[in-house]
């Protein structure tokens, strides 16, 4: 508003919250009706002081105001996060959602997320035939495999809808429909350890030499050449083919630093 009411003058976070709560302050009953929607409360419930939380609840415990605050959270002590002064101007007012019950009710919150509502004549037929592809789609032995191991694990629907955001991402006017493969594919990449990809193309040559570079750190020594990761490495690779756990050769010193010059 700040901005609006003077384009040249810079204004900080600050000073525009501070002018929007007190125009806010200064609003009477026949003012518009502002609800404020908190996504994650309890990461604002976590900030020092709790200055907005504070200054929200507190306009609106006016009469005058027509405003709310609806905070929405996982946490289930997320009020023990508030302050007394905060907790103050709360109205305890909690509405707890339970996980779905069943598979079913499951597939049918993300099969009714999914689904697209037509706002005009011109969307009619498009978005009839997403929404007959999407039902056809949570149907495929595939899609509710991916969907029944979600709910076996922690029943959160948010799982579903992080693995169903990159499908839908990637919809284009040449493939404007859920693909099944997709979706299996995106599941694929959330389920898959980072740390373990970047090791799928490292020799056992290259991870031995690791471990003794990691063998350096715990010893806290941070600073090390090739002859000290090499010393450890024969270390290593004698006393595993003394006990006889393990059957490789150990590596020449030439071989060991043409490998480490990959690093």
């Amino acid at each position: 508003l700040l901005t609006l009411r003077h384009p040249r003058r810079k204004t900080s976070f600050a000073q525009a919250l501070t002018h929007l709560l007190s125009v806010f302050r200064s609003s009477g009953r026949e003012a518009v009706p502002v609800v404020f929607v908190l996504d994650e409360f309890d990461l604002f419930a976590e900030q020092p002081r709790q200055s907005l939380l504070y200054t929200l609840f507190d306009i609106c415990q006016g009469e005058k105001s027509p405003i709310a605050v609806v905070g929405v959270t996982c946490r289930i002590d997320a009020l023990e996060l508030l302050e007394k002064r905060v907790k103050s101007r709360f109205s305890h007012r909690q509405i707890r959602l339970s996980p779905p019950a069943s598979f079913e009710d499951y597939k049918t919150v993300a099969v009714n997320a999914m689904t697209l509502r037509p706002q005009n004549e011109d969307d009619v037929e498009y978005f009839t035939e997403f929404n007959k592809r999407v039902s056809e789609a949570f149907e495929h032995h595939r899609l509710q495999g991916v969907a029944r191991r979600l709910y076996n694990r922690d029943k959160s629907v948010r799982a579903l809808f992080k693995t169903l955001i990159d499908p839908v991402c990637a919809l284009t006017p040449d493939k404007p429909f859920l693909d099944v493969e997709g979706v299996c594919a995106s599941d694929a990449r959330q389920r898959a350890d980072s740390k373990t990809e970047l090791l799928l193309g490292v020799s056992i040559l290259e991870l031995q030499l690791i471990i003794a570079m990691k063998r350096h750190y715990e010893l806290e020594v941070m600073t090390f050449n090739f002859e000290m990761i090499y010393d450890e490495y024969k270390d290593f690779m004698d006393r595993a083919q003394a006990s006889g756990s393990v059957g490789l050769k150990r590596a020449t010193k030439p071989v060991a630093m043409k490998v480490c010059g990959k690093f």
